[in-house]
């Protein structure tokens, strides 16, 4: 079956000669007459397209991505949630002319039942995780992001406040009491519109918490719940290559159905490919966060990593290989001993709230952050923080990034939070 014809605008290529097989593209020449010189691309190429004033589709080529993908030429949500470039995945392709652009007309092949429809994904519910934490547990995490003994509620207190980003760690944490084998605590089921994702290697890309209630300083001896859906979809393509990421929202319950904290993860497969152009779309967010102003700070944080950071907070429940065997992080381009990105984010709490909370943890309504470039152990940090107008319930807006001093670049941005001054 072939579907209607569309009218393309494409740019110059130098493409070898070899014979056309499958589509027939027409041209005529809008430069000047005279011989035209025939070339044909017989691999797959990708064109992506948006639609032009005169009617007309303006779309550039590039190499197609290995799966077996054929896409209709239709509009997509782009990622804005607004309508974006139409995208045809085409197998070969004849073009008559190689100076400047060419009209090219080209004839639709019918679309497989092998592309991948990301956008089904959204509202996928995970199986529910069961998780625990006792007060053993609360006390280290506050010592792995940066409690010392002038913080006596988190450190020696008969009450023990737990600091609210610690329920980040439980959907990695569960309900063990010990060592959690990185890989099989995942979950590795199939994931609706999704390729096989177990053979892309994952990485935190996003965190975001919102704490609803302050969390006991022990589960008790019944487990909580996690209860985790899909609410955002994304393949990214670029030049040096595509990843794909899926944001996650868990929410925290106790055992009576009580909603704790609610918390978006987002994480990247790396060199995962479905359709092989970028598409996003989400039904839900965190904090849309204002741009970093160009005025000086209102805060200035100076942070210095630990030594031995990697090694104590994969206590909390990441053991993840890559924060303590330097050739695992090498062999995947995070140098030796990255830090966890929920390391720094926890920093990032700690800090915020000391200095612009007073210290007491109930001033943090939410907070969020994309990890960038990676942190090693002993690098200087810095956390530069703007007030940029007032929040919900009588809280501040802050936006704020974090930079890595030792290496010269941002590690954590895109990131935002509300705090009740004090």
């Amino acid at each position: 079956m072939i579907f209607p014809l569309f009218a393309v605008l494409v740019p110059a290529l130098a493409l070898a000669d070899s014979p056309s097989t499958h589509l027939i593209v027409t041209t005529s020449n809008n430069v000047q007459t005279g011989a035209q010189s025939r070339q044909t691309l017989s691999d797959s190429i990708l064109i992506s397209s948006t639609v032009e004033p005169n009617g007309l589709t303006k779309c550039h080529c590039a190499p197609a991505t290995p799966l077996p993908c054929l896409l209709p030429a239709e509009e997509h949500k782009g990622k804005e949630g607004k309508k974006g470039a139409s995208t045809v995945l085409v197998k070969t392709v004849t073009i008559e002319d190689n100076r400047d652009q060419t009209q090219v007309i080209l004839e639709q092949p019918e679309p497989s039942a092998a592309q991948w429809n990301l956008s089904s994904a959204l509202g996928f519910q995970y199986p529910d995780i069961p998780v625990a934490w006792n007060l053993r547990d609360v006390l280290l995490y506050a010592v792995s992001i940066g409690a010392q003994t002038a913080n006596q509620s988190l450190v020696n207190d008969p009450n023990f406040t737990v600091f609210p980003s610690y329920a980040a760690c439980l959907s990695f944490k569960g309900t063990s009491e010990g060592w959690v084998n990185f890989t099989s605590g995942r979950y590795n089921g199939p994931i609706p519109g999704f390729p096989d994702l177990t053979r892309f290697p994952p990485v935190q890309d996003f965190q975001y918490i919102e704490p609803y209630l302050p969390l006991p300083n022990n589960s008790g001896a019944v487990p909580w719940t996690i209860k985790k859906k899909i609410i955002s979809v994304e393949e990214h393509v670029s030049p040096s290559g595509s990843n794909l990421i899926i944001e996650n929202e868990l929410t925290l319950f106790d055992p009576n159905g009580v909603k704790y904290t609610r918390l978006i993860a987002a994480t990247k497969y790396l060199g995962g490919s479905a359709n092989g152009f970028n598409y996003s779309e989400r039904v839900a967010i965190g904090i849309e966060p204002k741009p970093v102003p160009s005025r000086a700070p209102n805060h200035q944080i100076r942070i210095t990593v630990s030594p031995t950071e990697t090694l104590v907070y994969r206590l909390n429940g990441d053991y993840n290989a890559l924060h303590v065997d330097p050739e695992v992080g090498i062999k995947y381009g995070y140098g030796e001993l990255p830090l966890h990105a929920l390391s720094y984010f926890g920093f990032s709490a700690f800090e915020l709230v000391g200095h612009l909370g007073g210290g007491d943890v109930s001033s943090l309504h939410s907070m969020q952050g994309a990890f960038g470039l990676p942190v090693s152990p002993g690098d200087e940090l810095v956390l530069k923080a703007w007030e940029v107008g007032n929040g919900p319930d009588g809280t501040k807006e802050i936006t704020y990034v974090v930079e890595d001093l030792t290496k010269n670049y941002t590690v954590l941005d895109r990131a935002a939070a509300y705090i009740r001054r004090k």
